[in-house]
């Protein structure tokens, strides 16, 4: 499911012919994520914050895993789940978002590092959302460079009883190097969204590492 804000439509992959796609219900969902506001923070556990960095699956402590189930999260199989679902966000510079929504919290009490809010609702209604917040790094999801296709040299050949000399001979070498050159300059281009987008990752992470966040 893809979102293109300059058209303002949504298209969906394998959509069939007598299809249509809901945009009034996935517009809600498009203004309900950016109307998403952090309200509160809580730190996690150190040992939960370090393999959140690392790329491989998670083995946690007694100390991480009190702390992910209180707040609604669990570990099954070295892979992190919600029991309030999960929203993944991609967006084309390839950072995909995972949104884990986690259990009910009172933001005006408890291990607040935010302290309280009072335009986020009104006086009496301190109620927040645990949202667990990761990043992965897609390469598919930024376009690969179109390459035009260099064509062969040619190479000048001597008919029998012909001069074989530059001015005679077809060349195509001007044309060549010019594709050569755009070609480079498109991947080069491509390889640098590549490495921007795998050090955003890497970033994000570190941010989102020490914290659950209160929506």
């Amino acid at each position: 499911l893809a979102y293109e804000q300059t058209g303002d439509t949504w298209t969906l992959e394998g959509l069939a012919a007598d299809e249509t796609i809901n945009k009034p219900r996935l517009d809600e969902l498009k203004l309900a994520l950016d109307d998403l506001k952090i309200v509160d923070v809580h730190r996690k556990p150190a040992g939960l914050s370090k393999q959140l960095q690392g790329e491989a699956a998670m083995t946690l402590d007694v100390e991480a895993q009190q702390s992910l189930r209180s707040r609604g999260y669990f570990i099954v199989n070295g892979q992190l789940l919600s029991n309030e679902g999960e929203t993944f966000i991609k967006a084309n510079d390839g950072v995909e978002y995972s949104l884990r929504f986690g259990e009910v919290v009172d933001y005006d009490e408890g291990e607040s590092s935010l302290g309280t809010d009072e335009s986020a609702g009104d006086a009496g209604n301190k109620l927040g959302r645990y949202v667990f917040v990761t990043t992965l790094f897609d390469s598919g999801l930024i376009p690969a460079p179109e390459l035009e296709d260099v064509p062969e040299p040619i190479v000048p050949t001597t008919q029998p009883g012909t001069e074989n000399s530059a001015a005679t001979q077809p060349v195509n070498e001007a044309e060549r190097n010019a594709i050569m050159t755009a070609n480079d300059s498109k991947q080069k281009e491509y390889d640098k969204k590549v490495a921007d987008g795998q050090q955003r990752v890497r970033d994000l992470n570190r941010r989102f590492a020490d914290w659950y966040f209160v929506v």
